[in-house]
């Protein structure tokens, strides 16, 4: 159960939505990414989204919240330590407002026995502070999981924090209570609840209106039920029917750590807006950048990665893991894409989701399946059967027209092509099992559809 805590199957339904001019081909495609990933690991519910700069925003779910209920893009899911970029973003505006400086001492507002008063707010920012994090206590997960109901509030988290785990700016070490006690100077700064301090000047100015610091916020979405193997070590559960397990006494305790409910249409935004300085200003942002390098390809700044060479780009990026809750996202430097992945579920790594389905849809933006050009103006083509295995039949295509046929895999890669007058009945060559892209083009004519190869 602990390790659960700490580290904080079948294709079922899937359904897809297209947000300002997202082309249908486009979304045909990123949804068929987010459909095979989540099946091959059996996910249970996926929700994500992936914002375009110019196009807008794509939305889409894989898998159930529940048995017989499917997964929803309106649905809000935890976003865990992802939370950590919102608070560092508001952080960093009252620094810009004079209200504070990063470089403060967390001592002038913050006396703790094991908090040194001369850690200063950058260094609870980069995780190079050495305060421990009360999520390694076990009197701390004793205590989230003897109440699930119970609405903790932040300062009684402060009692969780043990010693130091190295002297202030003596190394580096991922730790809750940095965002804690961050999250408890905005609030002495302000004088205001730290949700309404977020949602005043991050979640309305850019718009995020499905986006809540909970349950210091009331959450004005549907919350899936959320899947673990925490209480019996073995086997995937739905606790909420289970165990009755309520998302409020772990929520709470995250807080400025890990208590944002999102959708991932929501936090996608956030993303793209923020890589392009939409949420803060260029000076603001650049001080967000200011890293610590941890590998080759990974470093940390301030509530945020920056990773080197994913897919070949560099991008920014926070994950984060509640009971029950996995989630990743990036923002694109080059594009200004952003992409949120959230799931339901706590048994699957925050690796697998950023290095087989974020960068899979994130590859999807960097070679989109057609020109934005033919994508606005491509019909939807409809393929049957689907499944195939052999031959296909295609409608949606003028009677007698000359075009090409092509078949692209997942990875964009050309299998198959053919010039005909009857591409109306296609035998298909010998292929892997998986999903296709079908793309015909003729003269004044574009269509494209998705078909499922079975063998």
């Amino acid at each position: 159960m602990r390790k659960y805590l700490l580290a904080l199957s079948c294709c079922l339904f899937s359904f897809v939505i297209g947000k300002a001019q997202i082309p249908q081909a486009y979304a045909d495609r990123l949804q068929v990414v987010l459909d095979s990933v989540a099946s091959f690991y059996n996910m249970k519910g996926v929700s994500a989204a992936v914002t375009v700069p110019g196009l807008g925003t794509w939305a889409g779910v894989y898998g159930i919240s529940e048995d017989g209920v499917p997964m929803d893009t309106a649905m809000a899911l935890g976003i865990g330590s992802n939370t950590k970029t919102f608070v560092s973003a508001q952080l960093l505006k009252l620094d810009e407002q004079g209200l504070l400086s990063i470089d403060d001492s967390i001592g002038n507002w913050i006396q703790h026995p094991n908090v040194n008063p001369q850690i200063t707010l950058r260094q609870l920012l980069n995780h190079s502070s050495g305060v421990y994090s009360f999520t390694n206590s076990q009197p701390w997960s004793d205590s989230m999981t003897s109440d699930f109901n119970r609405a903790w509030t932040p300062d009684e988290i402060l009692q969780f924090i043990d010693v130091p785990d190295f002297a202030p700016g003596a190394g580096w070490n991922y730790s809750n209570s940095n965002y804690l006690l961050l999250g408890l100077v905005i609030r002495d700064v302000t004088g205001q609840p730290l949700a309404q301090v977020l949602r005043n000047g991050i979640l309305n100015p850019a718009g995020l209106t499905r986006t809540w610091l909970y349950p210091e916020e009331t959450v004005a979405a549907t919350v899936p039920h959320v899947w673990s193997r925490a209480f019996n070590g073995v086997f995937l559960e739905d606790i909420v029917d289970v165990h009755n397990y309520s998302n409020s006494s772990m929520f709470s305790m995250a807080w400025a750590a890990g208590g944002i409910m999102s959708t991932a249409s929501d936090n996608a935004i956030f993303w793209s807006k923020l890589i392009r300085e939409e949420i803060l200003s260029p000076a603001a942002l650049l001080k967000m950048k200011e890293v610590i390098q941890l590998t080759p390809t990974r470093a940390y700044g301030l509530g945020i990665f920056r990773l080197k060479n994913f897919n070949g780009r560099t991008v920014y990026s926070h994950g984060g893991t509640n009971l029950g809750f996995i989630n990743e996202n990036i923002a694109d430097s080059i594009s200004g894409v952003g992409i949120s992945v959230l799931t339901n579920q706590d048994s699957v790594s925050n690796s697998i989701i950023s290095t087989r389905l974020v960068a899979a849809l994130h590859k999807v933006t960097i070679n989109p399946p057609l020109s934005v050009g033919d994508l606005a103006a491509a019909a939807r083509l409809q393929i049957y059967p689907n499944p195939a295995s052999g031959n296909i039949s295609i409608s949606g295509v003028p009677s007698g027209l000359q075009v090409k046929l092509e078949l692209f895999d997942m990875t964009g890669r050309l299998v198959f092509g053919q010039e005909s007058n009857q591409a109306t009945n296609i035998t298909l060559p010998e292929l892997q099992k998986g999903m296709y892209l079908v793309r015909v083009t003729g003269e004044a004519f574009r269509g494209s559809g998705m078909v499922q190869v079975v063998r």
